[in-house]
């Protein structure tokens, strides 16, 4: 798995994370799509959320990181709703 997909796997995975991600991707598919597709948007918004360093999401995410690995895929209208979703109920 590469950096991009295990930081959108863990910000996800996450409600504060979520919310946090469609209030800076203003609501749209655009710019959720722009926050999901940024590593160092992930990154802040994992560690604004949960109270710790950027350093520390790094830890979280270096063990299933694989330089070989594909690139991340596009969001999906999965991601979209999913976001949308846990802001909205979780």
């Amino acid at each position: 798995m590469n950096e991009l997909s295990a930081l959108r796997r863990l910000a996800l995975s996450s409600a504060k994370c979520c919310a946090r991600i469609h209030r800076r991707g203003g609501g749209t598919d655009a710019g959720i799509a722009q926050v999901l597709s940024s590593c160092d948007a992930l990154t802040a918004i994992i560690a604004a959320a949960h109270r710790i360093s950027a350093a520390q999401v790094k830890g979280l995410t270096d063990p299933v990181v694989s330089n070989d690995a594909p690139p991340a895929p596009q969001p999906t209208s999965a991601d979209f709703e999913h976001v949308r979703f846990m802001n909205d109920y979780a």
